[in-house]
């Protein structure tokens, strides 16, 4: 199953609906994303900090936890490359009137459709990535 960021720092983070998410992981298999969540959960972490729901340890031990499923398969990250990129754009010039993407989200879908057409559904809670998967016949994983 292919998971945005929002949807992974639930399962990382105490946060509203992560009991949720995290039992629609367990129903769904395998995580899958693309490597630009090792920027974007960075980024949810440090706001976190700054905002002072997180502690800087306690934001390194989440990292930790994080990296040791990245490195032992639990989520699988994805390259990201030329193809996905143009395709993300594809995606935003198709979309752009109907459904305001931002680009990262398009990046997402696009490797979302690159990761195994058909065989991995989609887990976010972003209404506009809703949307728009739902315009590129991506499978929503239900939570």
């Amino acid at each position: 199953m292919y998971i945005d960021t929002s949807m992974l720092a639930k399962l990382y983070l105490p946060e509203p609906e992560s009991a949720r998410v995290q039992a629609a992981v367990a129903a769904g298999g395998n995580l899958v994303c693309a490597e630009l969540l090792l920027a974007e959960f960075a980024s949810v972490l440090s706001r976190k900090v700054r905002e002072r729901t997180l502690t800087p340890a306690a934001r390194a031990r989440v990292w930790a936890l994080f990296q040791e499923h990245v490195s032992v398969g639990a989520i699988a990250l994805l390259p990201l490359r030329r193809p996905q990129i143009v395709k993300a754009g594809d995606i935003l010039r198709n979309l752009g009137g109907l459904v305001p993407l931002r680009a990262m989200d398009a990046l997402h879908l696009a490797s979302c459709l690159d990761a195994a057409p058909g065989q991995h559904a989609l887990l976010t809670g972003d209404g506009i990535m809703i949307k728009a998967a739902s315009k590129l016949d991506i499978l929503l994983q239900s939570w």
